[in-house]
């Protein structure tokens, strides 16, 4: 068989089928393609003699069906590009299994092979570039069920800054979508934070690390003025006033609140 030769989808979709019965079976008969494909005996027949022309199958009336060496290889490449075609549509865009399954159906003979290795290619990157990974995938899965807000992308990207500092700083990454990460004018009078990230730029942000707001800090909200601005922060055993637009740039962990007196 030519290397060259091209199957209509109808032949690559029995010569599939015979493959699997083959597999299943060690032979294939008419009654068997038949009732797997779902089609009349004389359809199958008349598709066995053109793959019986190709050198793909070995086949004569009334004798059972198997492949060739040739049909065993185009068979099993059909069915690698089925199985690439499904799972990137399954695992990378989320797709329900039977949606799934009938599209992979309809574009493996669609699709060459540069852009099938394409699909390979980028499923891995996926799975194993540092800024994708299964989060990645089902952050996308999420967002095709609902629609996105620039809240929600803020606070993500405020997770994974989270989370790439804690790996810098040899900590443990906080759980997925932890809600212990705010922005210090967040936390309450008698709440305690660590600092994780420092945000602003040029001035602000060198005074508030020349205050002790660094990464790790452990602060203390100590009271706000009447109108909540500025806040009295405890830091360092130092008592320091901030802006609640200056407190709004520093991300913190926040921490148990400290038992009162009297309390257990």
């Amino acid at each position: 068989m030519p290397e060259s030769l091209v199957l209509s989808a109808s032949l690559e979709d029995y010569l599939e089928a015979i493959y699997y019965l083959v597999t299943e079976n060690r032979v294939a008969r008419v009654r068997d393609i038949s009732t797997r494909m779902g089609v009349n005996m004389s359809s199958v027949t008349g598709a066995l003699r053109q793959l019986s022309s190709y050198n793909l199958v070995h086949y004569e009336p009334y004798e059972v069906i198997t492949l060739t060496e040739a049909g065993i290889a185009r068979a099993k490449e059909q069915v690698r590009r089925h199985t690439i075609v499904k799972n990137f549509l399954l695992n990378v865009l989320s797709l329900d299994p039977a949606v799934a399954e009938d599209n992979a159906d309809r574009m493996e003979h669609a699709v060459d092979g540069e852009t099938l290795e394409r699909f390979v290619r980028f499923a891995e990157f996926v799975e194993k570039c540092p800024r994708g990974g299964r989060e990645w995938i089902e952050l996308f899965r999420q967002f095709c069920e609902r629609e996105a807000s620039n809240e929600q992308c803020e606070r993500c990207l405020r997770s994974c800054l989270e989370a790439i500092g804690r790996r810098q700083d040899g900590l443990k990454p906080m759980p997925e979508n932890s809600t212990d990460i705010v922005p210090l004018s967040g936390l309450a009078p008698g709440e305690k934070g660590r600092v994780t990230k420092v945000g602003g730029q040029g001035p602000i942000r060198k005074k508030i690390v020349e205050m002790g707001m660094v990464r790790g800090t452990e602060v203390e909200v100590e009271k706000l003025a009447p109108l909540g601005d500025p806040m009295d922060i405890k830091v360092k055993g130092y008592h320091l006033s901030l802006r609640k637009e200056e407190a709004a740039g520093i991300l913190v962990e926040k921490l148990p609140r400290s038992p009162a007196k009297g309390e257990k």
